[in-house]
Parts: C-alpha cells; structure tokens; sequence
C-alpha cells in the first residue's frame, strides 16, 4: 500500500494504545458543571497500599494544573499516601476548604487555568516524566449520568477495576454537591454488566499523540534495535500520528509525516516509566496501523498484527492490507511479568504489504 502510520498509544502512526489494569491513582469523583457559581472540581484516589511522589506532575487537557515541585518546608504535598485522595479545582485552595470543611489531611491544589466543558470534555494526569497516570474522557450524553450535568451532583467512579471511559461505570452523587475528600455516596447503582471495553485497559501508559523516536532509513537494523540498552540517539522522533496517509484518521491524525519509500519495514521505538508491582499488571495494547505490525517489550516479542507466522526480517511482508486505518482496541494482550520497575521500551516494527 501507498498509505502507512503506526500508533502505539503506544506507539505510532498508528501504534497502539497501551492499557494497564486501573490499581493505581484514578479519578473517581468530577464535579464538571456546578449549580450556579460553584467550583469545578476533580478528585484523584490512590487506591494501593503503595505512596507515590506526585512532585512534578500535571493535569492536561481541558483544564491545566501544575503540582507543586517538591519543598523541603512542606514535604508532604509530595506524596500521595497509601489510600489517600487529593482534590484539584478551579478556585483557591484555600476558599475550597472553607467552603466544603476540607480535613486538614486531604491535598487541595489550585486553581487550575481552563475549565471543564458542560457537554464532555477529557483530562489527563501526567507523573513528572510525563507518562500518562489516568485518563478520564466524559460526557453528558449516552451512558453517562445526566443528573451531573448541572444539577449540583457529581460523576462518580462505581468500580475502579473497570474501564474509567465507560460511562456504565459512572453514577451521580446523591449528595447534592458531592463528597471532594470524602466517600462518595452513589444517587443510583447502576449495574456495569459485561462492558464491550477491555476490563483490563485502565491507566494508559502511552498515547497515540506521544512523541516516539523512529527509523525509516530502509536499513535492515537486524534484532538489536529492539534490545533495551540500544542506543536510538541517531533516529528522528516525533509525535504521534507517525505515517503518510490520505484518507480520514482516528484522532488525533497525522502529527509527523514520514515519506514513504520503496521499503517494506519501518522502525519505531518509545522509552517509557512504569512506577508499581509489575506482577499484578496486564497490559493491553489497542492500535491505528497500516498494515501489520509486530510489537517488542524491553526486547522480547509480546505480539503481532496481520504479520505472518515464523520469523518476521526486513523483507517479510504484512500479511493482509488495511485500506482506510481505523483504530482496533485489544490486538495484543501482555500478561503478567513483562513489563519492568522503572525503565522499559516498548519496540514496533510495521510492515507493509509492498513497495508501491
């Protein structure tokens, strides 16, 4: 084919979307559209018995926040504790005490610039590395709960297990104005039967719009490129759609053109942080790619997409043609014990099914 791109939300133009089971830091309770002039407000949850140094990170999206940069004087702003919660809003942190009786022990940050859209917006948070923690997509429309649209109730998380942009798995307070700091207290439990979403994607690792670093020098780079201690220094890098294509994309579309030469294979790599028990983790990897791809975790194979059987070379061609991408969720399950403490690289090669 003509056209290629490769995100893996991993990784590019199309790779893919990398998901791990939602056990960290959630978003859990949203106060999007308040009654009159309320303050928007977003609460964040630990829910491991592991702390985590939150110096450093960031809210994107709608709304930006920084979190404050670590303080000798006021050490504890840095660490989320074991089951704590932490709220961020739009407003002084300090009126946002005063006007909800906020316990000393709950972190309030603010204000953010920006603000919530009433019709549906999304949000990230972002460690200090810049490696999406939880990502929450909203809306006032199908499945999610019309009582938070405006009415003084929140959107709340009814299972942080289950896939935070499904709008099954979100209720309204019953509360009037919410619980910011507190346990939320559901209007109506609304059963989360058998959502069509990967129960197992909740904390996306990377993105389609990450920035990835890549190879399209039409080189065979052999098996070392994949390897965790390669050194990918010499590569182009840049944001994620990666390709060439002229036909509509998924969101967020082609941000780095990459001209298509008479080859077959193109190489692309992402350095990433994963903080947490990695025995606990499965990883799903969802994909925008034109047209095979085989996917490489710190250096071993985890899977691959319409690629043939066998050893896969340089010269080994996709093994079905993708006429217009689309975006395909769950190609690649990863199991426990895979991905690593700290540093890992996630490693792509897409493959087309000619030259022309």
């Amino acid at each position: 084919m003509n056209n290629f791109l490769y995100r893996v939300a991993v990784v590019w133009a199309g790779l893919a979307s990398f998901g791990v089971r939602a056990d960290q830091v959630v978003i859990n309770e949203v106060m999007y559209n308040p009654r009159g002039d309320a303050p928007e407000w977003i609460e964040l949850s630990n829910i491991t018995a592991t702390p985590f140094d939150i110096a450093g990170w960031k809210l994107r999206g709608d709304v930006e926040l920084d979190f404050p940069s670590f303080d000798g004087n006021r050490a504890d702003d840095a660490f989320l504790g074991h089951w704590q919660k932490i709220i961020l809003t739009n407003i002084d942190p300090g009126s946002f005490r005063q006007l909800y009786g906020i316990h000393s022990s709950v972190k309030v940050f603010g204000p953010w610039t920006g603000s919530l859209p009433n019709e549906g917006g999304r949000i990230t948070v972002r460690d200090k590395n810049g490696v999406p923690v939880c990502t929450l997509g909203y809306s006032d429309r199908g499945k999610w709960p019309v009582a938070a649209d405006g009415t003084g109730h929140t959107l709340v998380l009814q299972n942080s297990d289950l896939e935070v942009d499904d709008g099954r798995n979100w209720s309204f307070s019953k509360r009037s104005g919410g619980t910011p700091g507190g346990d939320p207290i559901l209007g109506v439990e609304t059963p989360v039967a058998s959502p069509e979403v990967n129960l197992s994607s909740g904390i996306v690792l990377l993105d389609y719009g990450d920035r990835w670093k890549y190879n399209n020098e039409n080189r065979n780079l052999g098996t070392a490129w994949r390897r965790t201690t390669y050194s990918d220094a010499s590569w182009k890098s840049g944001p994620g759609l990666l390709g060439l294509e002229n036909s509509a994309l998924p969101d967020p579309g082609i941000k780095t053109e990459i001209n298509k030469g008479s080859q077959l294979c193109y190489y692309f790599r992402k350095q990433f942080t994963y903080n947490g028990d990695p025995s606990e983790v499965t990883l799903t990897i969802d994909q925008i790619v034109d047209d095979g791809a085989v996917y490489y975790l710190n250096g071993t194979e985890v899977g691959r997409s319409r690629m043939p059987g066998g050893a896969v070379r340089f010269t080994t061609s996709s093994s079905a043609t993708v006429t217009n991408a689309a975006e395909e969720k769950g190609v690649v399950t990863i199991g426990p014990g895979k991905l690593k403490n700290g540093s890992n690289v996630l490693a792509v090669e897409v493959h087309q099914t000619n030259t022309t």
